[in-house]
């Protein structure tokens, strides 16, 4: 397990007669029956929740290189259930944390605790795994070395805070249940002094009641002023865990934890952000007051997401293109598109017209009186003007449809009086004088006389009606 190594004196006062701690303010832990109901084991049916891990080393947040390499060990979160495995597998069968010391109702079974984590996050984050020398046993447990290959000059706050088994006494690693939302904060150090040093401590950022917070939500555009706190309690003189506002304290923010582009500002700064995204604000560790040649605390870490700010649309711009079109253009019409909005581009309910009316299309046959040219006639089939496809426009090319129409009654000249075509033959003179009764001519003086006499008979034939 993992007792925060803070001196040779202290490595040994944990070790060997796991002597009295500083005596910090507890944190939520999950270690005895007065909050039983919240422990989760590992041989739960239904594991549930989220726990953060932070790793540093002199001030700034160690990179992965493990099987899940080139993270930023900045707030990892790390599923609960991925943590249910059993420490017996491990070789730790004298440090799981057994609860019947607390409640004698309590069936034997493992918790799932910040010994978990340390493990877990090795394995997955660290080339080399978990090469940790524990020594001690349950409630006592110790690193001695080959954490993130540091020694064992390290300590961690859990929630902020140094963690207690009780009054005046220290939590170990297998004695720190963990349930939603924990965050375990561990930082390596290179001097020995540094747990001496009044500026010790473990950095975070402040939301604006001065309570941690890892992270931000803000408005682009709009300004907000990020707060530094520095927890600790002195571990010479014990004492509870204190929150001290950082003043004039330097941090970065950029589009990148880490990144090479990034802005630096001071405690007490106005920032902004002028686009909607995720942003990242950090903070390395301070170089001590009594030893400003060490590293002396954590670093801090916070996401910021930034969403559009909320404005009055303003819709007077015209963007000509398919996204904000409501009606093409037709042969009668422009086209008509939406305003969009100036600032932010969204599309609007009011309208204008754009560019030019189409060319008609006069492909459409109608045959009515509104579209006829000329009727038919006994030579020639009715024209009619082309209208157009779309709007019905009468056009100017013409077409035949229908049938030619009949003659006129013959006239006297046996024609028809549209076209002159003759329709009746013209007696000639001589079919003329033809006798009506015996149709011969009757020439000369006798025919004549005859003639006379056969008209008679013709006459009275037909007025008798006799033939």
């Amino acid at each position: 397990m993992l007792k925060k190594t803070l001196s040779v004196f202290l490595c040994f006062l944990l070790c060997l007669t796991c002597a009295v701690v500083p005596a910090f303010a507890s944190v939520t832990l999950m270690n005895a029956a007065e909050d039983i109901d919240h422990v989760q084991f590992i041989d739960d049916d239904n594991i549930t929740g989220t726990v953060y891990i932070s790793i540093s080393d002199d001030g700034r947040f160690a990179i992965s290189d493990g099987i899940k390499s080139g993270h930023v060990m900045a707030y990892i979160a790390v599923p609960i259930s991925e943590l249910a495995f059993d420490l017996t597998d491990w070789g730790y069968d004298g440090f799981i944390f057994d609860l019947r010391k607390y409640d004698n109702e309590a069936a034997y079974r493992q918790p799932i605790t910040v010994m978990h984590l340390l493990i877990y996050t090795l394995e997955k984050y660290y080339s080399d795994g978990w090469q940790c020398n524990v020594t001690g046993g349950a409630g006592s447990t110790y690193i001695q070395n080959g954490f993130w290959g540091h020694d064992e000059n390290l300590t961690y706050y859990v929630d902020g805070k140094y963690p207690l088994d009780g009054e005046a006494w220290g939590a170990t690693s297998d004695h720190i249940c963990l349930e939603d939302g924990d965050f375990v904060d561990l930082q390596m150090y290179s001097s020995w002094n540094f747990w001496m040093d009044s500026a010790a401590g473990y950095h975070y950022f402040l939301d604006k009641n001065e309570k941690i917070t890892h992270s931000y939500t803000v408005t682009a555009g709009k300004s907000f002023t990020p707060m530094i706190g520095r927890a600790w309690g002195s571990l010479a003189t014990g004492g509870a865990t204190n929150m001290e506002i950082e003043e004039d304290y330097t941090f970065c923010y950029g589009t990148e934890l880490y990144g090479d582009d990034y802005t630096e500002a001071h405690v007490g700064d106005a920032i902004s952000f002028d686009a909607p995204g995720t942003y990242y604000l950090w903070a390395d560790g301070s170089y001590g007051e009594e030893n400003p040649d060490d590293i002396v605390s954590s670093p801090a870490y916070a996401k910021v997401t930034v969403n559009a700010a909320a404005h009055t649309h303003s819709f007077t711009k015209k963007i000509i293109s398919d996204d904000y079109l409501k009606s093409p253009a037709t042969c009668t019409a422009k086209a008509t598109y939406f305003y969009a909005c100036k600032d932010c581009g969204a599309k609007g309910t009011n309208t204008y017209t754009y560019g030019n009316t189409l060319a008609h299309t006069f492909t459409k046959k109608t045959a009515t009186a509104d579209y006829l040219n000329t009727p038919a006639t006994c030579t020639a089939k009715a024209t009619y003007f082309y209208a157009c496809k779309d709007c019905g426009a009468k056009g100017t090319e013409t077409y035949e449809y229908g049938e030619t129409a009949g003659h006129t009654a013959p006239n006297a000249e046996g024609k028809c009086d549209t076209c002159g075509v003759v329709l009746t033959e013209t007696p000639t003179a001589q079919e003329a004088d033809l006798c009506p009764y015996c149709g011969q001519p009757h020439t000369g003086t006798f025919g004549s006389i005859l003639r006379f006499f056969h008209n008679l008979i013709y006459f009275f034939q037909n007025l008798f009606g006799k033939k």
